[in-house]
């Protein structure tokens, strides 16, 4: 359409869905590429892309809005709308974007050292800005718990889980290491100690391949027992 004819005075513009940029190794599977280089091209006034879910300015001419409301972590520019005010054909548009999502995806890493770490990772995320029922977390702990700490945390995080609209865990890298004091709390002595001291050994072997299978299976000892004896 680049030699459509424009009455005079108007303003010429463009709307488009499709990426500028193509992902992978074969462009020709990129049915709906689009040319940055269009409003140039076109004689264009603004040209208004969709597709990707972010804003992003291509261009003093072309910009991305992205999507009213983000759908996932990580998504730059995401939950907001493009006031674009164009004051005459030719004239440089002016581009405000407009914070209008209502919800707030966070991405989280906290490193834990101790046991009185999980009280205060668990604080900080209660304070985060905003309304609770709008928040979507995507949370990563790393560091070192006792299994005390560990049971702490959990009912910590299931608290914040059900006041929170959506909360997404990554332990991985959050290590358990117990006491004495937690061993003594399984058992003084007997099998369950002996199981106790041969799971604690398999889980801080980094080089055991049932190491996390191990640290989970000393949890679940714990807690139980925790069950059994009561507040």
């Amino acid at each position: 359409m680049d030699q459509a004819p424009t009455p005079a005075g108007s303003l010429r513009l463009g709307l488009g869905h499709g990426s500028i940029t193509a992902f992978g190794s074969d462009a020709q599977r990129q049915p709906n590429l689009i040319d940055p280089g269009r409003p140039q091209h076109a004689g264009l006034d603004y040209l208004a892309l969709g597709d990707w879910h972010g804003m992003k300015r291509i261009g003093p001419r072309c910009w991305y809005s992205g999507t009213p409301e983000s759908d996932d972590f990580g998504v730059e520019g995401g939950g907001q709308a493009l006031l674009v005010e164009l004051p005459a054909p030719g004239a440089p548009p002016e581009v405000t974007p407009l914070a209008i999502g209502r919800f707030d995806w966070r991405r989280v890493t906290e490193q834990i050292q101790d046991d009185a770490d999980a009280d205060v990772v668990v604080a900080g995320l209660r304070a985060l800005p905003g309304e609770p029922a709008r928040l979507l977390l995507d949370l990563r702990l790393e560091g070192t718990l006792s299994l005390a700490g560990r049971e702490r945390l959990g009912r910590g995080l299931d608290e914040l889980r059900a006041a929170v609209c959506f909360l997404r865990v990554d332990d991985g890298r959050l290590y358990l290491s117990p006491s004495a004091a937690d061993l003594e709390a399984i058992a003084p002595g007997g099998f369950l100690r002996t199981a106790a001291l041969r799971l604690r050994a398999m889980a801080e072997d980094p080089d055991q391949p049932a190491r996390d299978v191990a640290a989970r299976a000393l949890l679940r000892l714990y807690a139980e027992h925790q069950k059994l004896v009561g507040p």
